[in-house]
């Protein structure tokens, strides 16, 4: 989902959707979740976010008539990476995947344009692993606790922290735990403080600036 000029949806790839109505506040997709078609706004509008642990969300871009929602989802053979809710009263074209399939078969522009989309997602998520894999486990759980500082410092969340870090859940527990050790965070079950943000803030910048291979102590 771009704000590049989007292929127009051919009439004969359209004939074989179906048209939906949504009111506001209606949820298209769900984070998490898989939906087995592409749809096309034809009228209103809607909003592309990301719901956190706490419940809190962030919002991430709006979709207009004529962009496609869940098409690089449905190529990746992958669920929803974030939540689309309806903001306008809107129409949307729902294809089913036969016919998204024929669309990309025979539209090279639109297949030029889901190839771009695809390069992109993949592009971020080579950058975010290498940049993961470069650091260690507990590193790398400093620097999401830096981000989530940043967003959302009153509402901070394991499950937060966890999610982009190239690890298995017990690794990521044993480098919470070694924090909470050094006093950089307090885990009360789900939930995180920071007693001292700044602190945590300096170490990130250290060690990106360093490179070195462990935190101070101090």
């Amino acid at each position: 989902m771009q704000s590049e000029e989007w292929p127009v949806c051919p009439k004969q790839i359209a004939r074989q959707g179906v048209l939906r109505t949504y009111e506001k506040g209606e949820t298209l997709l769900l984070q998490g979740f898989r939906d087995r078609h592409v749809f096309v706004l034809q009228s209103g509008q809607a909003c592309v976010y990301r719901l956190q642990p706490s419940g809190r969300r962030y919002n991430l871009s709006t979709i207009t008539p004529g962009q496609t929602i869940g098409e690089t989802e449905f190529l990746a053979g992958d669920t929803a990476p974030n939540m689309v809710e309806i903001t306008q009263p809107s129409t949307l074209l729902a294809l089913p995947p036969d016919a998204f399939l024929q669309w990309v078969k025979e539209d090279g522009d639109f297949a030029l344009h889901v190839m771009k989309l695809l390069a992109t997602r993949l592009s971020e998520l080579s950058g975010r692993v290498a940049k993961s894999t470069a650091l260690t486990v507990e590193q790398n759980l400093l620097v999401q606790l830096a981000a989530a500082l940043e967003n959302s410092p009153d509402e901070i969340w394991k499950e937060q922290l966890f999610h982009d870090i190239p690890a298995t859940r017990r690794s990521c527990n044993r480098a919470l735990h070694s924090l909470v050790e050094k006093g950089l965070v307090q885990a009360q079950g789900q939930r995180l403080y920071v007693p001292d943000a700044p602190r945590v803030f300096r170490l990130c910048k250290e060690l990106f600036s360093t490179g070195r291979g462990e935190f101070a102590q101090n």
